[in-house]
């Protein structure tokens, strides 16, 4: 989505809605600068990609995912080349290769916030990449099928906030691989079948 897209400048959101199929071979909003912040709305309907979806790429951008079914065939992004991307799911079910917030270094934290739904990961989660990343779980379930790292590495840093639903996986959590991690955990459930790491290398630091 950029400032040619139909009603997603001035406040406005490209919506997918009952009815509709959308496909494409990658999404992204904040793909090109002005002024403004790009949005993208789900509510109802699905969206398939056959590569990534992108909120934030590299100018601003911002997902609402009320309802419907988001499938990314690899990642999904939230601020990727130095984009700020916000995206929030109320009640959508989504599916990802891997979960990347802040993916490089950007102006402002990025932030993934859940508060239903159910986020299913075919790999790893990764909450701050190279920059500023915040993932706060109010409800619904996240599945992730190898490791959830915050702060992953030298200069990144991550925040992961559970106060409600659950976070699954098979592997293990870090936090503060290279990068500076925090996890709180206030609410929910918190299941991995391997280890919960605080500071794993040289430089990383966890909380």
């Amino acid at each position: 989505i950029n400032a040619t897209s139909t009603r997603a400048e001035d406040g406005h959101a490209l919506t997918v809605t009952n009815g509709v199929f959308a496909e494409c071979a990658m999404f992204a909003t904040g793909d090109q600068n002005y002024p403004g912040t790009a949005w993208f709305r789900l509510d109802g309907g699905s969206l398939t990609c056959a590569t990534h979806f992108v909120i934030g790429r590299y100018y601003p951008g911002l997902g609402t995912l009320e309802s419907g079914a988001l499938y990314c065939a690899s990642n999904l992004y939230v601020s990727s080349n130095g984009g700020v991307g916000v995206l929030t799911n109320n009640g959508a079910t989504v599916e990802a290769n891997q979960l990347v917030v802040a993916n490089n270094a950007a102006p402002a934290r990025s932030a993934l916030v859940q508060h239903g739904g159910s986020l299913l990961l075919r790999s790893d989660a990764t909450i701050g990449y190279r920059g500023d990343a915040w993932v706060e779980i109010n409800g619904g379930d996240v599945s992730i099928a190898r490791t959830c790292t915050v702060g992953r590495v030298s200069g990144s840093s991550g925040t992961l906030m559970l106060n409600g639903g659950s976070i699954t996986g098979k592997n293990y959590v870090v936090v503060g691989e290279a990068g500076q991690g925090t996890a709180v955990l206030s609410g929910g459930s918190l299941g991995m079948t391997g280890d919960f790491r605080i500071g794993n290398v040289a430089g990383g630091s966890g909380t």
